[in-house]
């Protein structure tokens, strides 16, 4: 196979995209390969493919694999504040993936797989490692994996869609929804060798300000690897002074590309529509809700079938008003797309669905209903729009999703407006941002091609007055608190200053989640909804006033009259008859029989209750209330009695025994499950309440599940670390970094499971006197080697990589690197930073050897707070958790080989 050169990007777009890249996209991709980065902004107006930099960066590094482009940021990260567009950006890669993969041997596509394979990546990821991070329920993430991670190889090339809030709190170490152990490696990973394009900069100018100066704060060339790298990119930029910039070139590109002047020229003619019941500041009435109805039937008759006109509103009251009186006129020929539905509802659509939120669109959808969630980044291509006003830079890319191809002779853009000037605030935004916008469009309303965006970029729309007056950014001192990922603080860090625009207090929310049907018995019901932790999928979001109309409901029947709730972590009964109050961050918890889902979203009148349910990350659950489910669990409970196995194999034999009798009885499960339940029953008459069943790779993708179990097998603890020390270094050795790093990474990885010797240890891993120690336990189930902790002299909470920095300190006494070294091993899980929580007596726990001293001076003397201090001053905070990362990576995949 021949190699990759700059030139080869037009044929692999033409090859991917179906048509040629725009000119602006090809200056792009040539600025990063003649400067060895990205430029600071890239200015595209609406329509002209700013989603095209996921192209240009698997290019790009697809040239650095083939060793013809120099070496740039491994992982971008796409950004942009509407979780909606986030899963468009990750649906664009998964398509960009899929047709590499497919790509046949003769294509410009092929060699460019072959290029990006070349930096490192795993089979299952295909040529690059494809995640997403947009919000969730905090502390209770998914705990199945479906696919490669994007922390899992720091040296592949990875695409990260995020949200504005999911990626910079990762970045200054304090990830939102993620454990603290798991913060250090993603700060690092996202703080170096990375590049952050952030979509619609001028909507988080906080977030760009302060990720701009943790770039400066970095070190990057210390390790040999590029800076982080922040592109602000913007369809109505105001100012681009004295940076680099990227973009769409005027007339000049337009005339050399019909393509793109049919995309920003093509009339877009803009009708006003006054109305006098426009809410001014109150809640939108039904006979406002159906004056926008009327519009957009208006358009449905005049662009005919086949096409989908598109109705964007500010508030999601009002697109549930509309979107039911359009349901009665067109039926399911309209489709609600708006920030409360849950994430499996709007799943469930985009399956049935799959062309209606693309550019192909779907001719048997009359009618998309929206709030802002359709602005910015999603790549539909409505016949026609109607929109509620709203400031002009919304407008402009409400718009903008209008004949986005530029294919129809034109699309009207109608939007509904006061009778006068506002004067008031509607929905999200304030008054004097809707008056500017008003008279704006009055401007506009005579234009002959109205809200193209050629006429946009001539009368662009009026700049929002910023809501702070001062951005902050942080500062070193601060950074170095932000490390200290390991401690719980008096105070938690608020990130909304380095993170938000606005720090105006927003509304309070809390999630609402169905669940059912639940256990008569409240008990019972509690203890399964602890075994099932709510996931992000399934969370209503809703206001503390609808989440008490709920309540109220509830209060008012009388079958399953009561609701849970999930605070801080700890789930409980609420008491609805008292004064026991939601409070901001609550998850509600129901009974799925209860009517309180209307058009997929969470309302007390006139619900229907249709909705799936679904029980966490659980394959299935079942429930002995439920006659089918009971039959089930009475063989369950028989075979888990019938159970006379020696009391050290019980456990591990109980798991195998449940698992049989659920295979047997549910044969269209998965071959490799696990089964939760609660004690068996003391009299054997009785059966199990419940049990859960999941697929093993929920517990064995589980990082701290990992370090004792893979379920394929016993692992010897000298090959484990030796095969951890040879792929960290290839991992390291594959991201450039100097000799001298790769040799400090191979010795932590030959030395970070050293604390795993200790006896006791060995005793929780199931090892045998007289063989080898082990560093995984050969047990069937994750559960048994936890079983065995529970009832190991170790002391709660005691750490193997505590000791194993012991030894890592006095092996390597003399080296030079040993702080470095030392360090690493030390915080091989993400704990360590900058403490620990045993002395020295408690890590070592009886075990007699001669360091005793060693492990005084490091854990009872202040010795290892000072090498944690020292390595971040001279490396650097960034450098130390990117390093960390590549151990970590290294450790991690060798698991999942079951090494």
């Amino acid at each position: 196979m021949t190699g990759l050169s700059v030139g080869d990007f037009e044929a692999y777009f033409r090859e991917m995209n179906g048509h040629p890249p725009f000119r602006w996209q090809i200056r792009l991709c040539r600025y990063i390969v003649d400067h060895g980065g990205w430029p600071e902004h890239i200015t595209a107006p609406t329509g002209s493919g700013k989603s095209a930099v996921i192209d240009v960066h698997l290019f790009v590094n697809a040239l650095a694999g083939w060793g013809s482009g120099p070496r740039v940021p491994r992982r971008l990260a796409a950004v942009v504040n509407r979780r909606a567009i986030v899963d468009s950006h990750h649906d664009r890669a998964q398509h960009l993936r899929d047709q590499l993969q497919a790509a046949s041997e003769e294509s410009v596509a092929a060699r460019v797989r072959e290029g990006l394979t070349r930096l490192g990546s795993h089979p299952e990821s295909g040529p690059f490692i494809l995640s997403r991070l947009r919000g969730g329920l905090a502390g209770s993430p998914r705990t199945q994996r479906s696919e490669v991670q994007w922390f899992d190889d720091p040296a592949a090339c990875a695409i990260i869609c995020a949200t504005p809030d999911m990626w910079g709190s990762r970045l200054l170490f304090r990830g939102y929804g993620t454990s603290p152990n798991a913060r250090p490696l993603e700060a690092g990973l996202l703080g170096l060798d990375s590049v952050m394009v952030l979509d619609e900069a001028h909507l988080n100018r906080q977030l760009l300000f302060a990720a701009r100066r943790c770039a400066q704060l970095t070190n990057a060339e210390r390790l040999g690897v590029p800076r982080l790298q922040i592109v602000a990119t913007t369809a109505t930029p105001h100012e681009v002074d004295d940076t680099t910039a990227v973009g769409v070139d005027g007339p000049d590109d337009l005339d050399a590309d019909h393509v793109l002047a049919r995309r920003l020229e093509r009339p877009k003619p803009l009708s006003l529509m006054p109305t006098s019941d426009w809410p001014a500041g109150k809640r939108p009435s039904k006979t406002y809700a159906r004056f926008i109805t009327e519009q957009v039937v208006r358009q449905v008759e005049t662009v005919g079938d086949l096409e989908t006109v598109g109705c964007v509103v500010n508030t999601v009251v009002t697109a549930g008003e509309v979107y039911s009186q359009l349901r009665g006129i067109y039926g399911d020929a309209v489709l609600l797309w708006i920030g409360p539905l849950r994430p499996l509802d709007l799943a469930v659509m985009k399956d049935r669905h799959p062309d209606a939120f693309t550019v192909s669109g779907d001719s048997e959808i009359r009618v998309i209903v929206a709030t802002q969630t359709l602005e910015v980044g999603i790549d539909v291509d409505l016949a026609s729009l109607v929109t509620e006003l709203a400031p002009g830079t919304s407008l402009a890319q409400r718009a903008g999703r209008v004949n986005r191809l530029g294919n129809r002779d034109q699309g009207e853009c109608v939007v509904v407006v006061p009778e006068t000037e506002p004067t008031t605030r509607h929905g999200p935004y304030a008054a004097d941002e809707l008056a500017s916008s008003y008279r704006w469009l009055q401007g506009l309303a005579g234009h002959a091609i109205g809200l193209a965006p050629a006429a946009i970029s001539v009368s662009p729309p009026p700049e929002a007055a910023h809501p702070r007056a001062v951005l902050s950014r942080p500062e070193p001192g601060e950074v170095e608190v932000l490390t200290t990922t390991s401690e719980d603080l008096v105070a938690d860090i608020e990130l909304a200053r380095w993170l938000r625009d606005d720090l105006e207090v927003e509304p309070a929310t809390v999630g609402v989640v169905r669940r059912g049907p639940l256990p008569v018995d409240d008990a019972t019901a509690s203890a399964l909804l602890q075994a099932t932790p709510v996931i992000a999928d399934e969370v209503y979001p809703v206001s503390i006033a609808t989440a008490g109309d709920v309540i109220e409901l509830i209060r008012g029947t009388a079958r399953h009259r009561r609701v849970f709730v999930v605070r801080e972590g700890v789930l409980r009964r609420l008491d609805i008859d008292d004064a026991d109050r939601v409070i901001p961050g609550d998850t509600l918890i129901v009974d799925a029989e209860h009517p309180i889902v209307r058009d997929g979203l969470i309302a007390v009148d006139n619900a229907d209750g249709q909705a799936a349910t679904i029980w966490g990350d659980a394959l299935r659950v079942l429930i002995g209330d439920d006659p089918s489910d009971a039959a089930i669990l009475k063989q369950v409970t028989r075979a888990l009695w019938d159970n006379d196995t020696d009391e050290t194999e019980t456990e591990d034999t109980a798991q195998a025994l449940a698992v049989r009798e659920i295979q047997y009885a549910l044969p269209d499960l998965p071959a490799e499950l696990q089964v939760e339940t609660p004690a068996v029953p003391e009299v054997a008459s009785e059966i199990l309440a419940w049990a859960v069943v999941r697929s093993v790779d929920s517990a064995a993708q589980q990082e701290d599940a990992l370090q004792t179990w893979t379920g394929r097998g016993k692992v010897v603890l000298s090959s484990h670390q030796e095969a951890v020390a040879r792929r960290a270094r290839e991992i390291a050795s594959g991201l450039g970094l100097s000799e001298t790093l790769q040799r400090v990474v191979y010795e932590a990885g030959l030395h970070h499971d050293d604390g795993k010797l200790h006896p006791e240890f060995q005793r929780v891993l199931g090892a045998e006197r007289g063989t080898e120690p082990l560093a995984k336990s050969g047990d069937n189930y994750a559960e048994v080697p936890r079983w065995r902790r529970r009832r190991s002299a170790l002391p709660v909470g005691w750490r193997h990589e505590q000791l194993s920095a012991v030894y890592a300190a006095d092996a390597f006494a003399h080296d030079p690197e040993r702080d470095l070294i030392v360090r690493l091993v030390g915080t091989s899980h993400g704990r360590g930073r900058s403490n620990f929580t045993h002395s020295a007596a408690e890590i070592r726990s009886g075990f007699a050897d001669d360091l005793a001293g060693l492990a005084e001076v490091l854990f009872d003397e202040g010795g290892w707070d000072e090498l944690v201090e020292v390595t971040e001053r001279y490396w650097g905070a960034w450098e130390c958790a990117y390093l960390e990362g590549v151990l970590r990576a290294a450790d991690c995949t060798v698991s999942m080989e079951g090494s």
